[in-house]
């Protein structure tokens, strides 16, 4: 199993996640991509009268949102705790990628995209975004937009008791 993750819109804070076996969604996504006439799933990146196509066709990958926000939490602590924001960020991200392994053990490697750091998924491989982080994509953007029947994950509070509890703050 592949997984992929993504955060094309990070000022929403959600990460798209996509799973499975790496055959089936190499067939499913290039056809989608083929028969609505686009070059990504991220929602953001289309004219809005494509979205009905993608989404149509999208929702039925394997996936889900997580609701997040690492800067939006980041940029909360920082101040108040007088912590640098790249050492929130690091354990903010080390949070994350332990929920995601958590959830999907034995994975052969991870897709991600340019927005989520290569160091944070720490019990697979990186792999370059394909179309299993594609995938990925439609479920942050689908979240961010409010398009489409997509599961969300509010894990908002738990990473930041998770990064308060690891630095030693309150």
């Amino acid at each position: 199993m592949i997984v992929g993750i993504s955060m094309p819109v990070w000022e929403t804070g959600y990460v798209g996640v996509a799973f499975g076996p790496r055959e089936r969604l190499d067939y499913e996504v290039q056809p989608i991509m083929k028969a609505c006439g686009v070059h990504t799933l991220d929602l953001g990146q289309l004219a809005r009268y494509k979205w009905s196509c993608v989404s149509a066709l999208a929702v039925k990958l394997p996936g889900y949102a997580m609701l997040v926000d690492p800067y939006g939490i980041a940029n909360s602590l920082a101040p108040k705790h007088g912590v640098p924001r790249p050492t929130l960020l690091g354990a903010i991200w080390d949070v994350v990628g332990e929920l995601i392994c958590e959830e999907h053990r034995g994975m052969a490697g991870v897709e991600l995209d340019d927005e989520v750091p290569r160091d944070a998924i720490k019990c697979a491989a990186p792999i370059p975004c394909g179309n299993v982080c594609e995938a990925s994509k439609f479920f942050a953007s689908a979240a961010s937009i409010g398009v489409g029947d997509v599961e969300i994950r509010d894990v908002r509070d738990r990473v930041m008791r998770e990064v308060l509890g690891r630095l030693g703050l309150r």
